[in-house]
């Protein structure tokens, strides 16, 4: 354990502040996800949606193999999900 009570290296918790640029969330390998919020509340929330994807997407490779969507499509939804974001 370190000084701060959890367990990890400064590595790690660089890697996971780098991964969180632009994101509210992040898997981090062999230590799970990490989410950040304006509030505890606003954490939560990211981390239950980031719960709904990931059952999401498992039952969806269940059905065969995934699709990438369209760059088209993406590049479309970005503006969608930066203005959702802002009202988090």
């Amino acid at each position: 354990m370190s000084a701060y009570g959890m367990s990890g290296t400064p590595d790690m918790a660089a890697n996971a502040v780098t991964a969180l640029e632009g994101r509210s969330a992040a898997l981090l390998a062999n230590h799970g996800m990490v989410a950040i919020g304006k509030s505890p509340d606003h954490a939560l929330e990211v981390t239950i949606l980031v719960e709904k994807i990931a059952r999401i997407v498992l039952g969806a490779t269940q059905l065969g193999a995934m699709q990438p969507l369209p760059e088209k499509t993406t590049t479309s939804l970005v503006d969608v999900y930066l203005l959702m974001r802002s009202m988090w």
